[in-house]
């Protein structure tokens, strides 16, 4: 897409400056070979044209631009927060956790595109039973976990509501779960490692706290937000532990879910004006960064 803007820029004879937006850092970029190589040379050619870079992670330039191309003189943080001016209903005064006679909810929302992360929750679901449910919610990618729905069936602790709209139906989404699942490993050692998703933010809206792996920026974020928990691998032991202690000490899950609903909205929504505000920055040539 970068690579595109500079073509219809050329095409078009237009002077209009581009900023790159960097959302995920493609597996092709992180690839080790001639063609990964091919891929950083381009990239690095047309970073150096454009008037700012935006990303959505610190980690992003902590491991990627900074390494390979000694970062951009204007580098802007621009988190996947919920956008200002919708409608998400109000956010929870206290935690609002399930009882202990009560199974445990655990959610996965969004782009459901990591077949690891279905593995952990399937095999919660089997290893507890009733004890717990799953609650899947968004988009499944057929490329990514192709028997989505064979591993899912016929099982009474999982459920699939399929897609959702935002901002409507987050409210009552994350309402009926006392913590979400916020691991990826669909490019492990990399992107996965490095990028912040959107249901950390979601999720922290309405005071549901996280559960992330061990040693990425999803963990840091929640450690610095005191906003859920972390696990180590090995994942299938560690995560049914952390499970098991939670459905018997449900008051450390209305901790969290205070500690988050006791954050300013602005952590979780992003303030009116901002991206203008990088854009005018961006053109100006202004020093502002992060």
């Amino acid at each position: 897409m970068l690579a595109c803007a500079f073509l219809a820029k050329r095409h078009l004879r237009l002077q209009t400056p581009v900023i790159y937006e960097c959302l995920d850092v493609h597996r092709l970029l992180a690839r080790e070979d001639v063609f990964g190589a091919a891929m950083r040379a381009l990239e690095h050619r047309l970073l150096r044209r454009c008037k700012a870079l935006v990303v959505s992670s610190p980690a992003f330039v902590r491991e990627h631009f900074l390494p390979r191309y000694g970062g951009h003189a204007h580098t802007h943080l621009v988190e996947n927060r919920m956008v200002d001016g919708m409608h998400y209903g109000e956010r929870p005064r206290r935690s609002r956790i399930s009882p202990e006679s009560e199974p445990l909810r655990i959610g996965w929302f969004g782009i459901l595109r990591c077949s690891r992360s279905l593995d952990l929750l399937v095999a919660l679901a089997d290893s507890l039973g009733d004890k717990v449910h799953i609650d899947l919610r968004g988009r499944v990618s057929a490329r990514e976990i192709p028997d989505f729905d064979a591993r899912v069936a016929d099982r009474s602790n999982i459920s699939f509501g399929g897609a959702f709209k935002a901002p409507e139906d987050l409210s009552s989404i994350y309402g009926s779960v006392d913590v979400v699942w916020a691991g990826d490993f669909m490019e492990a050692g990399y992107n996965s490692v490095w990028l912040l998703p959107n249901r950390l933010y979601e999720g922290g809206y309405f005071g549901v706290p996280a559960i992330a792996p061990e040693g990425t920026e999803t963990a840091n974020w929640i450690q610095s937000h005191s906003g859920g928990y972390e696990v180590a691998e090995p994942l299938h032991s560690t995560l049914e532990d952390l499970i098991g202690d939670l459905l018997t000490q449900r008051e450390s899950i209305a901790q969290k879910s205070d500690a988050l609903l006791a954050l300013p909205v602005e952590v979780f929504v992003e303030p009116r004006g901002a991206m203008n505000d990088i854009i005018v920055q961006s053109i100006n040539g202004s020093e502002t960064s992060q």
